[in-house]
């Protein structure tokens, strides 16, 4: 899902890239059992994208992209939180619950 928030310190808007998002949604929430017959390792989520370089941000020199996990029921309030990536490298985000 895209949308957009207006980032205040730029004077720009930011495109925002999301996933079962719903803080102003009445969408159904995504659920996934967690561990399913004794499983590990359960993936959620996986992403591979291809980010344009108009569409990064410019929070210093180096053009780069936020990344913010969080609730999908709370806002993020980006880019306070959160952690910028470079384009072109290749990420592993594990979180443990």
């Amino acid at each position: 899902k895209t949308t957009f928030f207006y980032e205040d310190t730029k004077s720009t808007y930011v495109t925002c890239y999301s996933t079962n998002l719903h803080i102003n949604s009445s969408e159904e929430v995504e659920t996934v059992n967690s561990n399913p017959s004794g499983i590990a390792y359960v993936m959620l989520n996986g992403f591979f994208t291809f980010i344009r370089e108009e569409e990064t941000i410019y929070p210093w020199t180096v053009p780069r992209i936020f990344l913010n996990v969080h609730s999908p029921f709370v806002p993020s309030t980006s880019p306070v939180e959160g952690l910028f990536l470079e384009k072109n490298h290749l990420y592993i985000l594990s979180i443990q619950m």
